[in-house]
């Protein structure tokens, strides 16, 4: 079983949007990333993250998106910046051998 880390000053937090973009609240999403490097976590966010159409890429650049921060060695933790209206479209090809494993 994979048994995450917890996180500690300096952790790496990633964020994603595997369906939508924070859209008409990159204000408060703005004050959660201000919160969070004040409390020393670095931030990698993903392209989409910020943007402000629904569904915002199709699903092969979410999925790589997700994926790229999956395989960084620095990232300690994934958020997904808002909803999961969409995320059903990029399950069939999330790696998720990575993320959970079964016996």
């Amino acid at each position: 079983m994979n048994y995450p880390k917890f996180l500690k000053k300096g952790s790496t937090i990633g964020i994603c949007a595997l369906s939508n973009g924070v859209k008409d609240k990159l204000k408060e999403y703005e004050c959660a990333i201000n919160i969070l490097t004040r409390k020393g976590y670095k931030i990698i966010e993903t392209p989409s993250v910020r943007t402000t159409s629904i569904n915002i890429n199709n699903e092969l650049e979410r999925v790589n998106e997700f994926n790229y921060l999956m395989n960084n060695d620095k990232v300690d933790m994934i958020l997904i910046s808002r909803g999961g209206d969409f995320l059903y479209t990029i399950l069939p090809n999330l790696e998720l051998n990575k993320i959970v494993s079964c016996p």
